[in-house]
Protein backbone atom coordinates (compact mmCIF):
# COMPACT_ATOMS: atom_id res chain seq x y z
CA UNK A 1 0.00 0.00 0.00
CA UNK A 2 1.35 3.64 -0.74
CA UNK A 3 2.18 5.73 1.41
CA UNK A 4 -0.44 9.00 2.33
CA UNK A 5 -0.01 12.88 1.81
CA UNK A 6 1.59 15.19 4.17
CA UNK A 7 -0.18 18.33 2.91
CA UNK A 8 0.84 22.16 3.61
CA UNK A 9 4.53 21.68 5.45
CA UNK A 10 6.05 24.42 6.80
CA UNK A 11 9.11 25.46 8.74
CA UNK A 12 9.81 28.65 10.04
CA UNK A 13 12.52 30.31 12.89
CA UNK A 14 11.38 32.34 15.48
CA UNK A 15 14.63 34.22 15.56
CA UNK A 16 15.10 34.35 11.74
CA UNK A 17 18.62 35.87 11.37
CA UNK A 18 21.71 34.35 9.85
CA UNK A 19 23.80 31.52 12.96
CA UNK A 20 21.65 32.37 15.43
CA UNK A 21 20.31 29.51 17.87
CA UNK A 22 16.66 29.60 17.81
CA UNK A 23 13.03 27.12 17.57
CA UNK A 24 11.56 26.21 14.38
CA UNK A 25 7.73 25.56 14.24
CA UNK A 26 7.13 22.93 12.15
CA UNK A 27 3.61 22.47 11.04
CA UNK A 28 1.76 19.77 8.33
CA UNK A 29 -1.57 18.02 7.19
CA UNK A 30 -1.99 14.68 7.79
CA UNK A 31 -3.76 12.67 5.80
CA UNK A 32 -4.39 9.17 7.21
CA UNK A 33 -4.31 8.34 10.98
CA UNK A 34 -1.48 6.43 13.03
CA UNK A 35 -1.38 4.75 16.16
CA UNK A 36 -0.72 6.67 19.32
CA UNK A 37 2.64 5.56 20.21
CA UNK A 38 3.60 5.96 16.54
CA UNK A 39 6.46 8.41 15.29
CA UNK A 40 7.08 11.64 13.27
CA UNK A 41 10.60 11.73 11.89
CA UNK A 42 11.68 15.17 10.42
CA UNK A 43 14.41 15.66 7.72
CA UNK A 44 15.53 18.90 8.78
CA UNK A 45 16.90 21.26 6.09
CA UNK A 46 21.11 20.79 5.26
CA UNK A 47 21.68 24.30 6.29
CA UNK A 48 20.23 24.01 9.60
CA UNK A 49 22.83 22.86 12.41
CA UNK A 50 21.07 20.71 15.26
CA UNK A 51 23.04 18.88 18.05
CA UNK A 52 25.10 15.53 17.40
CA UNK A 53 23.29 12.36 17.23
CA UNK A 54 21.55 11.26 19.83
CA UNK A 55 20.89 14.56 21.66
CA UNK A 56 18.19 14.86 22.74
CA UNK A 57 15.74 17.98 21.68
CA UNK A 58 12.85 19.56 23.36
CA UNK A 59 9.46 19.78 21.71
CA UNK A 60 6.48 21.86 22.47
CA UNK A 61 3.28 21.11 21.22
CA UNK A 62 1.06 24.12 19.73
CA UNK A 63 -2.65 23.92 20.36
CA UNK A 64 -2.44 20.16 21.77
CA UNK A 65 -2.05 18.78 18.26
CA UNK A 66 0.30 16.15 20.21
CA UNK A 67 1.43 15.16 23.44
CA UNK A 68 5.47 14.10 22.55
CA UNK A 69 7.65 16.87 24.49
CA UNK A 70 11.03 15.36 23.10
CA UNK A 71 12.75 14.00 20.29
CA UNK A 72 16.10 12.98 19.47
CA UNK A 73 18.61 13.74 16.77
CA UNK A 74 18.70 10.77 14.00
CA UNK A 75 21.68 10.49 11.40
CA UNK A 76 20.84 12.33 7.87
CA UNK A 77 19.82 15.69 9.69
CA UNK A 78 16.72 14.27 10.94
CA UNK A 79 14.70 14.50 14.52
CA UNK A 80 13.16 11.57 15.13
CA UNK A 81 9.66 12.09 17.64
CA UNK A 82 8.44 8.72 19.09
CA UNK A 83 5.00 8.07 21.31
CA UNK A 84 3.33 11.24 19.74
CA UNK A 85 -0.09 11.15 20.74
CA UNK A 86 0.75 8.69 23.94
CA UNK A 87 2.13 5.46 24.71
CA UNK A 88 -1.23 3.74 23.54
CA UNK A 89 -1.51 1.49 20.26
CA UNK A 90 -4.99 2.67 19.70
CA UNK A 91 -5.33 5.50 17.18
CA UNK A 92 -7.46 8.24 18.67
CA UNK A 93 -6.36 10.63 16.48
CA UNK A 94 -8.55 11.13 13.23
CA UNK A 95 -7.56 11.50 9.79
CA UNK A 96 -6.45 14.78 7.97
CA UNK A 97 -5.79 16.42 11.56
CA UNK A 98 -3.05 19.54 11.40
CA UNK A 99 -0.22 18.87 13.41
CA UNK A 100 2.48 21.93 14.82
CA UNK A 101 5.11 21.87 17.12
CA UNK A 102 8.07 24.12 18.21
CA UNK A 103 11.84 22.28 17.92
CA UNK A 104 14.26 24.03 19.87
CA UNK A 105 17.96 24.61 20.36
CA UNK A 106 18.65 24.30 16.44
CA UNK A 107 20.89 26.71 14.15
CA UNK A 108 20.08 28.74 11.67
CA UNK A 109 21.88 28.51 8.00
CA UNK A 110 25.42 30.08 7.95
CA UNK A 111 24.39 32.73 5.68
CA UNK A 112 20.95 34.40 3.90
CA UNK A 113 20.03 31.61 1.82
CA UNK A 114 17.41 28.86 1.36
CA UNK A 115 18.05 26.05 4.13
CA UNK A 116 17.19 23.27 1.84
CA UNK A 117 14.45 20.93 1.70
CA UNK A 118 12.53 19.16 4.17
CA UNK A 119 10.84 15.98 4.36
CA UNK A 120 8.27 14.89 6.97
CA UNK A 121 7.45 10.86 7.56
CA UNK A 122 4.84 9.75 9.78
CA UNK A 123 4.26 5.99 11.20
CA UNK A 124 2.45 3.81 12.98
CA UNK A 125 3.76 1.39 15.39
CA UNK A 126 2.04 -2.37 15.26
CA UNK A 127 4.06 -5.21 17.34
CA UNK A 128 7.11 -2.70 18.12
CA UNK A 129 7.82 -1.99 14.40
CA UNK A 130 7.27 1.11 12.54
CA UNK A 131 5.33 1.67 9.22
CA UNK A 132 5.24 4.43 6.82
CA UNK A 133 1.53 5.71 7.13
CA UNK A 134 1.93 9.50 5.05
CA UNK A 135 5.16 11.52 3.80
CA UNK A 136 5.37 14.91 2.38
CA UNK A 137 8.34 17.03 1.19
CA UNK A 138 9.01 20.52 0.41
CA UNK A 139 12.64 21.37 -1.69
CA UNK A 140 12.47 24.72 -0.26
CA UNK A 141 11.94 25.85 3.05
CA UNK A 142 12.84 29.18 4.20
CA UNK A 143 15.70 32.26 3.49
CA UNK A 144 17.21 33.26 6.72
CA UNK A 145 17.72 37.10 7.20
CA UNK A 146 21.42 38.94 7.14
CA UNK A 147 22.36 39.98 10.49
CA UNK A 148 24.04 43.88 10.67
CA UNK A 149 27.30 44.92 10.19
CA UNK A 150 27.53 47.77 13.10
CA UNK A 151 30.09 50.74 12.84
CA UNK A 152 32.46 50.59 15.84
CA UNK A 153 33.05 53.30 18.16
CA UNK A 154 36.15 54.76 16.18
CA UNK A 155 34.79 57.68 13.96
CA UNK A 156 35.80 57.42 10.28
CA UNK A 157 39.21 59.31 9.37
CA UNK A 158 39.77 61.17 6.79
CA UNK A 159 43.80 62.30 5.67
CA UNK A 160 41.67 65.18 3.85
CA UNK A 161 37.92 66.55 3.70
CA UNK A 162 38.21 68.83 0.89
CA UNK A 163 35.74 68.15 -1.74
CA UNK A 164 37.12 66.77 -5.17
CA UNK A 165 40.34 66.12 -3.58
CA UNK A 166 42.27 63.20 -4.95
CA UNK A 167 43.98 60.25 -3.65
CA UNK A 168 42.50 60.37 0.05
CA UNK A 169 42.75 57.79 2.35
CA UNK A 170 39.61 56.75 4.52
CA UNK A 171 39.69 54.72 7.98
CA UNK A 172 36.73 52.98 9.70
CA UNK A 173 36.19 50.68 11.75
CA UNK A 174 32.97 48.05 11.75
CA UNK A 175 31.66 44.46 13.36
CA UNK A 176 30.07 42.41 12.29
CA UNK A 177 27.00 40.32 14.09
CA UNK A 178 28.03 36.93 12.71
CA UNK A 179 31.26 34.91 12.01
CA UNK A 180 32.77 35.37 8.53
CA UNK A 181 34.39 31.48 7.84
CA UNK A 182 38.06 31.39 6.53
CA UNK A 183 37.70 32.12 2.98
CA UNK A 184 34.64 34.29 3.37
CA UNK A 185 34.27 37.56 1.86
CA UNK A 186 33.79 41.19 3.18
CA UNK A 187 32.74 43.69 0.51
CA UNK A 188 32.93 47.82 1.17
CA UNK A 189 30.20 49.69 -1.30
CA UNK A 190 30.47 53.50 -1.99
CA UNK A 191 27.78 55.76 -3.23
CA UNK A 192 27.45 57.34 -6.04
CA UNK A 193 29.08 60.72 -5.04
CA UNK A 194 32.45 58.69 -3.77
CA UNK A 195 35.16 56.96 -6.38
CA UNK A 196 38.09 55.00 -5.68
CA UNK A 197 40.60 54.06 -8.00
CA UNK A 198 40.97 49.95 -7.82
CA UNK A 199 44.74 49.97 -8.31
CA UNK A 200 45.41 51.75 -5.13
CA UNK A 201 42.14 51.42 -2.77
CA UNK A 202 42.94 48.80 -0.21
CA UNK A 203 46.08 49.99 1.58
CA UNK A 204 45.29 47.75 4.76
CA UNK A 205 43.26 45.86 6.94
CA UNK A 206 43.52 44.40 10.11
CA UNK A 207 41.44 42.99 13.28
CA UNK A 208 41.79 44.73 16.57
CA UNK A 209 42.46 41.27 18.79
CA UNK A 210 42.91 38.87 16.28
CA UNK A 211 45.51 38.37 13.87
CA UNK A 212 42.58 39.13 10.74
CA UNK A 213 44.69 37.66 7.11
CA UNK A 214 43.13 39.37 4.11
CA UNK A 215 43.68 39.83 0.64
CA UNK A 216 42.36 41.86 -1.91
CA UNK A 217 43.23 41.57 -5.34
CA UNK A 218 43.10 44.49 -8.17
CA UNK A 219 40.79 42.29 -9.93
CA UNK A 220 38.23 42.38 -7.03
CA UNK A 221 38.33 46.30 -6.97
CA UNK A 222 36.21 48.62 -8.99
CA UNK A 223 35.40 52.55 -9.16
CA UNK A 224 32.32 51.87 -6.39
CA UNK A 225 33.66 48.92 -4.38
CA UNK A 226 36.35 46.52 -3.21
CA UNK A 227 35.99 42.91 -2.22
CA UNK A 228 38.67 41.05 0.14
CA UNK A 229 39.21 37.72 0.59
CA UNK A 230 39.07 36.46 4.70
CA UNK A 231 42.05 33.78 4.70
CA UNK A 232 40.86 32.88 8.03
CA UNK A 233 37.92 32.93 10.18
CA UNK A 234 36.65 36.12 11.80
CA UNK A 235 34.63 35.65 14.78
CA UNK A 236 31.44 37.26 15.42
CA UNK A 237 31.50 40.56 16.69
CA UNK A 238 35.19 41.20 16.16
CA UNK A 239 36.29 44.51 15.42
CA UNK A 240 37.38 45.16 11.77
CA UNK A 241 39.14 48.39 10.43
CA UNK A 242 39.77 49.12 6.83
CA UNK A 243 42.54 51.94 5.49
CA UNK A 244 41.14 52.41 1.78
CA UNK A 245 43.18 54.86 -0.25
CA UNK A 246 43.20 56.45 -3.65
CA UNK A 247 39.73 57.92 -3.27
CA UNK A 248 38.53 60.67 -4.92
CA UNK A 249 36.24 62.57 -2.07
CA UNK A 250 32.39 63.32 -3.09
CA UNK A 251 32.43 66.76 -5.07
CA UNK A 252 29.69 68.01 -2.97
CA UNK A 253 29.39 69.64 1.06
CA UNK A 254 25.71 67.73 1.44
CA UNK A 255 26.32 64.23 3.05
CA UNK A 256 26.79 61.38 0.91
CA UNK A 257 25.09 58.00 0.49
CA UNK A 258 25.65 55.75 2.28
CA UNK A 259 29.00 53.26 2.69
CA UNK A 260 27.62 49.62 2.83
CA UNK A 261 30.02 47.20 4.45
CA UNK A 262 28.78 43.20 3.63
CA UNK A 263 30.07 40.15 4.62
CA UNK A 264 29.31 36.59 2.23
CA UNK A 265 29.49 32.76 2.65
CA UNK A 266 32.40 31.19 0.69
CA UNK A 267 31.03 31.08 -2.81
CA UNK A 268 31.09 35.49 -2.44
CA UNK A 269 27.18 35.79 -3.20
CA UNK A 270 25.30 34.17 0.01
CA UNK A 271 25.62 37.34 2.66
CA UNK A 272 25.81 36.91 5.93
CA UNK A 273 25.39 40.70 7.24
CA UNK A 274 25.26 44.10 6.03
CA UNK A 275 25.25 47.41 7.19
CA UNK A 276 27.65 50.03 8.54
CA UNK A 277 25.18 52.51 6.30
CA UNK A 278 27.02 55.50 6.99
CA UNK A 279 27.69 58.85 5.49
CA UNK A 280 30.45 61.18 4.47
CA UNK A 281 30.38 64.61 4.53
CA UNK A 282 33.39 67.00 3.50
CA UNK A 283 34.03 70.54 5.30
CA UNK A 284 36.74 71.85 3.29
CA UNK A 285 36.32 74.01 0.03
CA UNK A 286 37.23 71.90 -3.19
CA UNK A 287 39.44 73.50 -6.05
CA UNK A 288 37.75 74.93 -9.13
CA UNK A 289 39.04 73.73 -12.23
CA UNK A 290 39.65 76.92 -14.61
CA UNK A 291 38.50 80.78 -15.04
CA UNK A 292 38.75 83.22 -17.54
CA UNK A 293 37.39 85.93 -19.31
CA UNK A 294 37.52 87.66 -22.45
CA UNK A 295 36.16 91.01 -23.93
CA UNK A 296 34.45 90.92 -27.16
CA UNK A 297 36.02 94.00 -28.36
CA UNK A 298 39.52 94.35 -27.32
CA UNK A 299 39.87 98.36 -27.92
CA UNK A 300 41.17 100.41 -24.55
CA UNK A 301 38.69 102.38 -22.09
CA UNK A 302 35.30 100.97 -24.34
CA UNK A 303 32.21 99.54 -22.68
CA UNK A 304 31.56 96.25 -23.99
CA UNK A 305 30.19 92.86 -23.15
CA UNK A 306 32.69 90.21 -21.31
CA UNK A 307 32.46 86.46 -22.00
CA UNK A 308 33.16 84.73 -18.56
CA UNK A 309 34.12 80.37 -18.49
CA UNK A 310 34.47 78.31 -15.19
CA UNK A 311 34.90 74.68 -15.16
CA UNK A 312 34.41 72.81 -12.33
CA UNK A 313 34.49 69.19 -11.29
CA UNK A 314 33.24 70.11 -7.71
CA UNK A 315 29.21 70.01 -7.69
CA UNK A 316 27.28 72.87 -9.08
CA UNK A 317 23.60 73.51 -7.44
CA UNK A 318 20.64 75.86 -7.93
CA UNK A 319 21.25 78.23 -5.71
CA UNK A 320 24.81 78.50 -5.54
CA UNK A 321 26.80 81.78 -6.05
CA UNK A 322 30.19 82.80 -7.68
CA UNK A 323 31.79 85.50 -6.46
CA UNK A 324 34.65 87.15 -8.59
CA UNK A 325 36.38 90.50 -8.33
CA UNK A 326 37.36 92.70 -11.52
CA UNK A 327 40.98 93.33 -11.93
CA UNK A 328 41.60 97.30 -10.52
CA UNK A 329 42.09 98.13 -14.38
CA UNK A 330 38.43 96.94 -15.63
CA UNK A 331 34.96 98.53 -14.13
CA UNK A 332 32.27 97.24 -13.26
CA UNK A 333 29.05 98.01 -15.03
CA UNK A 334 27.47 101.31 -13.77
CA UNK A 335 23.89 100.41 -12.00
CA UNK A 336 21.32 102.23 -10.24
CA UNK A 337 20.52 101.55 -6.95
CA UNK A 338 18.58 98.15 -7.11
CA UNK A 339 19.18 97.44 -10.80
CA UNK A 340 20.70 94.12 -11.76
CA UNK A 341 23.61 93.79 -14.25
CA UNK A 342 22.90 92.24 -17.29
CA UNK A 343 24.09 88.98 -17.93
CA UNK A 344 23.08 86.14 -20.03
CA UNK A 345 23.95 81.80 -19.42
CA UNK A 346 25.45 80.48 -22.23
CA UNK A 347 26.52 76.91 -21.36
CA UNK A 348 25.93 75.39 -18.41
CA UNK A 349 23.12 77.35 -16.49
CA UNK A 350 19.47 77.96 -17.82
CA UNK A 351 19.19 81.28 -16.23
CA UNK A 352 21.32 83.49 -13.61
CA UNK A 353 20.89 86.79 -11.56
CA UNK A 354 24.04 89.10 -11.50
CA UNK A 355 24.74 91.87 -9.07
CA UNK A 356 27.16 93.98 -8.66
CA UNK A 357 28.99 95.61 -5.49
CA UNK A 358 31.66 97.83 -6.35
CA UNK A 359 34.42 96.02 -8.58
CA UNK A 360 32.50 92.56 -7.10
CA UNK A 361 30.22 90.26 -9.39
CA UNK A 362 27.87 88.04 -7.85
CA UNK A 363 26.42 85.89 -10.38
CA UNK A 364 23.63 83.36 -8.79
CA UNK A 365 22.96 80.35 -10.25
CA UNK A 366 18.39 80.33 -10.57
CA UNK A 367 18.21 76.86 -12.86
CA UNK A 368 20.87 74.46 -14.01
CA UNK A 369 20.71 73.28 -18.06
CA UNK A 370 19.17 69.73 -18.50
CA UNK A 371 22.55 68.70 -19.68
CA UNK A 372 24.09 69.35 -15.84
CA UNK A 373 21.09 68.08 -13.89
CA UNK A 374 22.16 65.02 -12.86
CA UNK A 375 26.04 65.79 -12.44
CA UNK A 376 26.48 69.68 -12.08
CA UNK A 377 30.05 69.27 -13.02
CA UNK A 378 32.24 70.69 -16.30
CA UNK A 379 32.29 73.23 -17.98
CA UNK A 380 30.17 76.86 -17.51
CA UNK A 381 29.78 79.73 -19.71
CA UNK A 382 28.09 83.40 -19.46
CA UNK A 383 28.01 87.08 -20.67
CA UNK A 384 27.94 90.18 -18.82
CA UNK A 385 26.78 93.42 -20.29
CA UNK A 386 28.37 96.88 -20.04
CA UNK A 387 32.03 96.02 -18.24
CA UNK A 388 34.67 98.43 -19.47
CA UNK A 389 37.64 97.46 -20.41
CA UNK A 390 41.04 98.38 -19.70
CA UNK A 391 42.40 102.57 -20.53
CA UNK A 392 45.52 100.22 -22.45
CA UNK A 393 46.77 98.10 -24.07
CA UNK A 394 49.13 96.91 -20.89
CA UNK A 395 47.54 93.49 -19.86
CA UNK A 396 45.54 93.85 -16.54
CA UNK A 397 46.16 91.90 -13.22
CA UNK A 398 44.41 88.93 -12.21
CA UNK A 399 40.93 88.44 -11.44
CA UNK A 400 40.59 87.78 -7.71
CA UNK A 401 38.32 86.27 -4.94
CA UNK A 402 36.86 83.87 -7.58
CA UNK A 403 34.79 81.66 -4.88
CA UNK A 404 31.91 78.92 -5.30
CA UNK A 405 29.14 79.09 -2.24
CA UNK A 406 26.20 77.26 -1.96
CA UNK A 407 23.04 78.12 -0.87
CA UNK A 408 23.79 78.86 2.63
CA UNK A 409 26.33 81.06 2.08
CA UNK A 410 29.25 78.47 2.79
CA UNK A 411 32.42 78.34 0.46
CA UNK A 412 32.41 75.18 -1.81
CA UNK A 413 35.26 75.73 -4.09
CA UNK A 414 37.35 78.66 -5.12
CA UNK A 415 40.18 79.21 -7.69
CA UNK A 416 43.44 80.66 -6.41
CA UNK A 417 45.63 80.05 -9.67
CA UNK A 418 46.20 83.56 -11.24
CA UNK A 419 43.93 84.31 -14.54
CA UNK A 420 44.86 85.13 -17.48
CA UNK A 421 44.88 88.86 -18.15
CA UNK A 422 42.77 91.06 -20.27
CA UNK A 423 44.72 92.71 -23.02
CA UNK A 424 43.61 95.50 -25.52
CA UNK A 425 44.93 95.57 -28.77
CA UNK A 426 43.10 98.85 -30.30
CA UNK A 427 44.28 101.85 -29.27
CA UNK A 428 40.87 104.30 -28.32
CA UNK A 429 39.86 107.34 -30.42
CA UNK A 430 40.83 111.15 -29.74
CA UNK A 431 36.91 111.96 -31.00
CA UNK A 432 38.35 116.23 -30.81
CA UNK A 433 41.80 117.09 -31.96
CA UNK A 434 42.92 121.17 -33.23
CA UNK A 435 46.07 123.22 -32.64
CA UNK A 436 45.91 126.82 -31.94
CA UNK A 437 49.03 129.40 -32.57
CA UNK A 438 49.23 132.82 -31.23
CA UNK A 439 51.26 133.86 -34.63
CA UNK A 440 51.08 133.18 -38.45
CA UNK A 441 53.74 135.27 -39.44
CA UNK A 442 56.70 133.51 -41.03
CA UNK A 443 60.09 133.22 -38.40
CA UNK A 444 57.82 134.70 -35.64
CA UNK A 445 58.15 132.97 -32.17
CA UNK A 446 54.62 131.80 -31.50
CA UNK A 447 52.59 129.82 -28.71
CA UNK A 448 50.85 126.45 -29.95
CA UNK A 449 47.58 124.96 -28.42
CA UNK A 450 46.98 121.64 -28.87
CA UNK A 451 43.18 120.74 -27.50
CA UNK A 452 42.06 116.79 -27.74
CA UNK A 453 39.40 115.49 -26.43
CA UNK A 454 40.61 111.52 -25.28
CA UNK A 455 37.80 108.76 -25.34
CA UNK A 456 39.28 107.13 -22.26
CA UNK A 457 41.25 108.71 -19.08
CA UNK A 458 44.52 109.38 -18.76
CA UNK A 459 46.15 107.85 -15.91
CA UNK A 460 48.34 109.71 -13.44
CA UNK A 461 51.41 108.20 -14.76
CA UNK A 462 50.22 107.78 -18.31
CA UNK A 463 52.31 110.49 -20.99
CA UNK A 464 51.27 112.00 -24.08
Amino acid sequence: MEAGTLTDLKISPTIPTVQQKTSYKVQFNTSNNFSDDGKIVVQMPKLIKLEDVGATVQVQPINGSIRATYGRVIEGNGIEIKDVFGRSSKKSQKKNIKIEFYLKSAYNQDSAVDAGAMRITTYTQIDAKFFVVDQGLITQSFVAAAGQVRPSTIPMIFSDKELGKENATWTFGFRPDHEIPANGYLKVTMPKEIVMNPGKTMKNGYCAKIGCKWTWPQSNATEKYIIMLMLQRVPAGEHMIVDLAGITNPNTRRPTGQIVVSTFGTDGVSLIDTGFNQSATMTSPGQLDFFSAINAIKRNGITTQYRFTMESSIQVREGYRLDYELPAEVRAPVLKKGEKAKCKAILGFAEIECTVVDQKMEITLKKISKQKTKTGTGKFMWTVEGIRNPQSTKPSSSFVDITLYDENAVAVASYTKKTKPIINIYSSYISKFSLDQTSIDYSAVAKFTVIFKPNGAIPPTGSI
